[in-house]
């Protein structure tokens, strides 16, 4: 079944809470490597440092994970069942 834009985009989604706070940003930071210095070695501080601390952008879609909603076959949204087959043991 080929995706349906239209009720993808008008498909009703849950919100959705999350708590998180200092030390979980730095984890996540440093986790994706912030902090490593670049080839001139500068080390963006904005990322590990706790009084200017902001998050990686990506930090974002890591605590909207949780929605399902995208499972849903009647979303029209498929990898052609290949989401589910995907794995460590496959040959």
């Amino acid at each position: 079944m080929p995706l349906d834009y239209d009720l993808v985009k008008a498909w009703p989604i849950a919100d959705m809470r999350q708590r998180f706070d200092v030390r979980d940003t730095m984890l996540y930071n440093l986790g994706v490597g912030a902090g490593i210095p670049d080839e001139d070695g500068h080390v963006d501080l904005r990322f590990v440092w706790e009084r200017r601390l902001v998050p990686v952008p990506t930090m974002a879609a890591v605590l909207g994970e949780g929605a399902s909603w995208m499972l849903d076959p009647a979303t029209t949204i498929s990898a052609g069942g290949s989401v589910a087959k995907i794995g460590g043991s496959q040959r």
